[in-house]
């Protein structure tokens, strides 16, 4: 089943297409609300802060994707995401063999935008065979990780 939120307030309705893709209402769960409510909470706290939404600006995050919403719908084209890189290994199954966590390690460390996402995707490729569920992982939000890989920054910063 693939869920999508609709709104992001507590009468949020998430659709579901079913094997049959059918599509049908289904209230949101109380983790979902929760995170979509915190999601919120800290978009309006960092404007309070001083945050200018008008500005372009570069978000580090997790995989959260209630606060991936948050941010792109309070903030749209002006913003970046760079999804945290450490947090995208340390989800994946510890049933995995170590060399899984340094393969994609060494790909983040690629001196490139393209040639770090060419070995990620090669490694997921090669990953899919055994460990689809992981390599699926891996593949979503791929080019957010590699966001400042893409921004000529000194490597010390990336």
């Amino acid at each position: 089943m693939l869920g999508r939120t609709i709104n992001p307030d507590e009468r949020t309705a998430t659709m579901k297409k079913t094997a049959s893709n059918q599509t049908r209402h289904q209230a949101p769960s109380r983790s979902e609300r929760r995170a979509l409510q915190l999601a919120a909470v800290v978009r309006r706290n960092l404007i309070e802060r001083g945050l200018d939404p008008h500005r372009p600006t570069l978000f580090v995050i997790d995989g959260s994707k209630a606060l991936r919403k948050a941010i792109r719908d309070r903030f749209d084209k002006r913003m970046l995401v760079q999804r945290c890189q450490t947090h995208k290994q340390r989800n994946l199954p510890k049933k995995l063999p170590p060399m899984v966590t340094k393969t994609m390690r060494d790909a983040y460390q690629s001196r490139s935008k393209a040639t770090a996402k060419q070995r990620s995707m090669q490694f997921v490729s090669h990953l899919g065979d055994d460990h689809p569920d992981a390599a699926a992982s891996l593949r979503e939000g791929l080019d957010e990780t590699l966001t400042l890989k893409g921004m000529n920054l000194s490597p010390s910063l990336e």
